[in-house]
């Protein structure tokens, strides 16, 4: 059996890159014997994602990036580059969202509006001598 990350990337593959219904997708998988990705054998799941590969013209389906968090990192690094912080990895920058944010440790998922408050605070930091 594959994993849930593959199942994800195979529906992803399907019905995004591919623009496939979900009936389409149903009878991708109906092929293979399962109603279910999850049920496929590694096997079976790398040959399928091959085939749908080739059909796509070598396109992947890949993430949108988040620009609110890549502004976020850039305004980190500058920070970086001015001394103000001492660690410039995404990590470090994670961990004093949580904390600006008061979110448990291990939260790498935040609303729109938790973001843009992060990045308020980053561009006021950015401006203090």
């Amino acid at each position: 059996m594959i994993s849930v990350k593959q199942a994800q990337a195979l529906r992803l593959q399907c019905t995004k890159t591919l623009g496939m219904s979900e009936a389409q997708y149903k009878a991708v998988l109906a092929r293979y014997g399962v109603a279910s990705a999850r049920k496929l054998a590694v096997g079976q799941y790398d040959e399928l994602m091959g085939r749908l590969k080739t059909e796509s013209g070598g396109r992947m389906w890949m993430p949108r990036p988040d620009k609110q968090l890549g502004l976020i990192f850039s305004l980190w690094g500058r920070l970086h580059a001015e001394g103000k912080v001492v660690c410039k990895d995404h990590s470090a920058c994670f961990a004093w969202m949580r904390k600006y944010l008061q979110q448990p440790d291990g939260t790498l998922l935040f609303t729109p509006d938790q973001k843009s408050r992060c990045i308020e605070r980053l561009k006021k930091w950015l401006s203090r001598e």
